[in-house]
C-alpha cells in the first residue's frame, strides 16, 4: 500500500468518503428555495418622470401574486372575530353560530385586516314589483298593491320602468297578475333589455287596481 492510498492524518480511506458523501442525501439550498408564492420588486416612482406607469400587466400580476399567496396562506374558521387561530399568518374565515358568513380577515400576527365581506342580496323596485337577485338568481314579488298606471289594448302593454343591467334576463320572462279571487288578469313581462312591462288579460287593467302577483324566479344574464 502505498502513502496516497490512505489519508495519512485520519486514516480514513478518501474513496469511501465521496461514497458515503454521495448517498448522504443532500438539504435543499433554503435560499433559492422560494417556496409557492413568488414576488417581483418594482420600485414605484411618482409621475411621469418616474417612469412606472401604472399598467394592466403590473396590475394583474400584483393581482395573481396575491392570489397565490392567499391560497398558500392557512385559513382558519372560527365564530367570532376574536377567537384565537392556531399560527399566523393566516386568513380567518368568521361563521357565526347560526351558521352565517360573516366577513375574512387577514392575520399577520400583529392585528387583523378584513378582505372578504358577506354577500349582500341585491334589491330593486319597479312598482309595484320587488326583484331581489340572490347571486345569478332574481326573484320577483308583489302583494295587494295597487298598480299605478292602465294598461292600454295594444301588444305593448305599459311600460313600468327599467331594471339595472346586474338585473337582465337572458330570454322574457312573465310572471301572472293575479286580482283578489286569485284569478289571472294579466302578466309582467321583463325583457332582456331590462324594460318591465304589464299586458292584461281578457280585460283591460286600471290605474289603482290593486294586484298580486304569482311570484316567479328566473337566472340573470
Amino acid at each position: 500500500m502505498t502513502d496516497t492510498d490512505t489519508d495519512k492524518s485520519t486514516g480514513a480511506d478518501p474513496a469511501l468518503g465521496k461514497a458515503l458523501e454521495a448517498l448522504t442525501p443532500r438539504m435543499p439550498d433554503r435560499a433559492a428555495d422560494p417556496g409557492p408564492w413568488h414576488h417581483q420588486d418594482k420600485e414605484w416612482k411618482d409621475g411621469a418622470a418616474g417612469g412606472t406607469p401604472i399598467t394592466a400587466a403590473d396590475l394583474n400580476r400584483m393581482g395573481a401574486e396575491l392570489a397565490t399567496l392567499f391560497a398558500a396562506t392557512p385559513q382558519y374558521t372560527v365564530a367570532d372575530w376574536g377567537d384565537p387561530v392556531p399560527s399566523t399568518p393566516c386568513t380567518v374565515r368568521i361563521v357565526d353560530h347560526a351558521g352565517v358568513y360573516q366577513g375574512t380577515w387577514y392575520d399577520g400576527g400583529a392585528g387583523r385586516i378584513q378582505v372578504g365581506w358577506p354577500y349582500q342580496l341585491a334589491s330593486y323596485v319597479v312598482s309595484p314589483f320587488g326583484f331581489v337577485r340572490d347571486m345569478g338568481t332574481v326573484t320577483v314579488r308583489a302583494f295587494w298593491t295597487p298598480l299605478g298606471v292602465d294598461v292600454p289594448l295594444d301588444d305593448q302593454g305599459a311600460l313600468l320602468g327599467t331594471l339595472p343591467e346586474s338585473f337582465r334576463p337572458l330570454d322574457t320572462e312573465t310572471g301572472l297578475i293575479l286580482d283578489s279571487n286569485f284569478g289571472t288578469i294579466g302578466a309582467v313581462l321583463i325583457t332582456p333589455d331590462c324594460q318591465v312591462r304589464v299586458r292584461h288579460g281578457a280585460n283591460t287593467i286600471s290605474a289603482g287596481t290593486r294586484i298580486t302577483l304569482a311570484s316567479f324566479a328566473y337566472h340573470a344574464a
